[in-house]
C-alpha cells in the first residue's frame, strides 16, 4: 500500500507532533493493511494448537493509533522507522501454565516466518510471558504467549493507565504491582501463596478473586473456541474518562471490509484522547473478556 519511504516519512511527522487528517488517515490506513494477515496468523495459530490438545484463548487487535505514536516520540525509538514497528498488530495466546505456555512455543517457533523470540519469564523485571515476532506477506506481527498468572499481572499494571504500564507511574503502585509479580511467579513455580503486604491486596484481592474468576473464565472461553468454528471480528468503543464500555459490534468473518470501514469512520468522529476505539477478531466475545478485561468491566473476568 505505501512504499518504505513513504512510511519512514510519516512516522517523522507524527514523532515532530503532526495530527493532520492526512496523516492520521494514512495511519489508519497502514494499520487496516495487516487486518487479512492477523485474521490468517490468528486462524493457524489456533488450529496449531488445538490439534495438539492444548487449550487456548486467543484474541488479535489493532495498536491503537495514539499508543503507536506514543510509542514512536519515546527518546528511545527516536530513529524507529514506523515499517519496523512490530506490533503495530499483535495477537494475545493465555494458556493455564507454564508447561502449556512452553508447549505452545515449541509448536509457534516452527512457524514460517518467525524472526525473533524473547523470553520475558526470567528477566528480572515484573512483566513476565513471552513475545514471539512473525512475519508473514512482509508484514510484522508479534505475539504475546501469557500464563493466567502472568496474565492476571499486565491486565492489573495496565489498568492503572500507560505511564504505570511504561514504569512512569506513583511509587505506592510500583511496589504493588511488584509484590504482585512475585506472587504471580510463585503460582506460575506451583508454591503456595498466602501473606500479602502492600494494602492494595485487600481491596483489589488479585489472588483470591481475580486470579479464580480469570481460571474460571480461561477453562470457559478456551473449551467454548473449540466449538466455533467462525472468526469474528469486534469493533469496541470505549469511554476512557468514564471507564465505561459504549459499543461492541461483532461482525462475521465475511464481514472484515464492512468492520474496518466502520472503525475507520468511528475514528474520525471521536476524540482519540478521550475514546479508544479497537478492532479485535477472535471466535467468540468470552475470549475478549479475558484477553482484553479492560474494556469489559462487566465481563467474567471484572
Amino acid at each position: 500500500m505505501y512504499s518504505s519511504n513513504q512510511l519512514k516519512k510519516l512516522g517523522k511527522r507524527l514523532r515532530k507532533g503532526s495530527r493532520t487528517e492526512e496523516d492520521l488517515s494514512m495511519l489508519a490506513n497502514y494499520k487496516a493493511s495487516f487486518d487479512e494477515v492477523l485474521f490468517d496468523l490468528n486462524s493457524k495459530i489456533f488450529k496449531s494448537l488445538s490439534i495438539n490438545d492444548i487449550p487456548v484463548i486467543l484474541s488479535g487487535r489493532s495498536k491503537r493509533s495514539k499508543s503507536l505514536i506514543r510509542k514512536l516520540c519515546r527518546p528511545s525509538n527516536h530513529s524507529m522507522d514506523l515499517s519496523r514497528v512490530d506490533d503495530i498488530v499483535g495477537l494475545r495466546l493465555i494458556v493455564r501454565d507454564i508447561q502449556l505456555q512452553d508447549q505452545a512455543l515449541s509448536i509457534i517457533k516452527q512457524f514460517e516466518g518467525v524472526r525473533k523470540i524473547t523470553d520475558y519469564r526470567e528477566s528480572g523485571k515484573n512483566y513476565r510471558a513471552i513475545h514471539v515476532v512473525i512475519s508473514k506477506n512482509e508484514k510484522l506481527i508479534e505475539l504475546q504467549i501469557r500464563t493466567c498468572a502472568q496474565h492476571l499481572w499486565a491486565e492489573e499494571s495496565e489498568s492503572f493507565g500507560e505511564k504505570t504500564k511504561e514504569g512512569n507511574g506513583p511509587d505506592y503502585i510500583a511496589k504493588y504491582l511488584s509484590e504482585l509479580s512475585l506472587a504471580c511467579k510463585k503460582i506460575d513455580d506451583g508454591k503456595s501463596v498466602s501473606f500479602f503486604k502492600h494494602e492494595l491486596f485487600k481491596s483489589r484481592k488479585p489472588i483470591e478473586v481475580l486470579y479464580r474468576y480469570l481460571l474460571q473464565a480461561y477453562e470457559h472461553a478456551s473449551a467454548a473456541s473449540l466449538k466455533s468454528s467462525m472468526d469474528y471480528s469486534f469493533l469496541v468503543t470505549y469511554d476512557t474518562k468514564a471507564s465505561s464500555l459504549i459499543n461492541k459490534e461483532k461482525f462475521w468473518d465475511d464481514e472484515r471490509f464492512e468492520s474496518v470501514k466502520e472503525y475507520k469512520r468511528i475514528c474520525k468522529l471521536l476524540d482519540e484522547n478521550r475514546y479508544d476505539v479497537l478492532l479485535f477478531n477472535s471466535k467468540l466475545d468470552d475470549a475478549l473478556y479475558v484477553t482484553h478485561s479492560r474494556y469489559f468491566p462487566k465481563g467474567i473476568f471484572r
